[in-house]
């Protein structure tokens, strides 16, 4: 379903969407103008901080991106509709750990899009919010998965068909899909307008569609019931220590 921010939904709604359908879409959840400001942040830190990007193709990525930015930390990764939704989700009271990443993917020639491949993030329940500060449409990039493969069954019919790679998060060949038993009518392209917000429960085999011709702006809350992951916490450093540099050259 799409909502307003403006809808009387409440988050019962998108609670019971992504349950159902593994996703929620929330138009206008920022305005044009913030979608904006968010681009611009994202513009500046990449010049001014090359040492914190991620380089992945024509994939720029700013993991720790709450660490630099005031206004993104302000209006996504602290914002208590979104945090509340993912609680929920998590079955916790407990305030959830996690990071945002910041993306400005190019559509150059020869780009391979964002993470294009098809994968799960884990087996066992994960979610993500997306919030998307440009236009998406086919040509730039869009959020795709294949509704239902988030499901307990679908799931354990993938490990046993995929025998030794039962583990493998990956999906990359379309051996792979038909062991997965996706259902390839339920593939889903998320098209939106700047200022969407996306709940997704990352356990759908996805990928961002590969192959982009427009640039295509975005912020991920990658959020996790425990601890966030080593690998990303390590990356998300680099912002905090960053931030702190910056603070220090400030105040000084």
């Amino acid at each position: 379903m799409n909502y307003n921010k403006s809808d009387l939904f409440s988050k019962d709604n998108i609670l019971r969407d992504v349950k159902k359908n593994g996703y929620s879409l929330v138009k206008n959840f920022w305005t044009e103008d913030m979608c904006s400001v968010g681009r611009n942040e994202i513009e500046s830190i990449i010049e001014d901080h090359p040492n914190v990007i991620s380089k992945h193709s024509s994939d720029s990525r700013i993991f720790g991106i709450e660490h630099l930015s005031e206004f993104i930390c302000k209006n996504f990764y602290k914002n208590v509709f979104i945090n509340d939704i993912l609680k929920d989700l998590y079955f916790t009271n407990k305030e959830i750990k996690g990071t945002l990443l910041a993306q400005k993917v190019e559509g150059i020639p020869g780009n391979k899009g964002s993470a294009g491949h098809w994968h799960r993030d884990s087996l066992p329940k994960q979610f993500k919010a997306f919030l998307y500060l440009s236009d998406v449409d086919s040509e730039s990039g869009p959020f795709q998965f294949f509704k239902g493969s988030n499901s307990n069954l679908n799931k354990i019919v993938s490990c046993i068909r995929r025998g030794r790679n039962w583990k493998s998060l990956n999906y990359d060949t379309d051996g792979d899909l038909k062991k997965s038993h996706v259902n390839y009518d339920n593939k889903i392209s998320v098209i939106c307008k700047k200022g969407t917000l996306l709940i997704a429960d990352t356990t759908l085999i996805h990928r961002g569609k590969p192959g982009l011709l427009k640039d295509r702006f975005s912020l991920t809350y990658y959020a996790f019931k425990k601890s966030v992951p080593t690998h990303i916490q390590q990356l998300t450093n680099k912002s905090a220590e960053a931030s702190i540099k910056k603070y220090s050259i400030a105040k000084n």
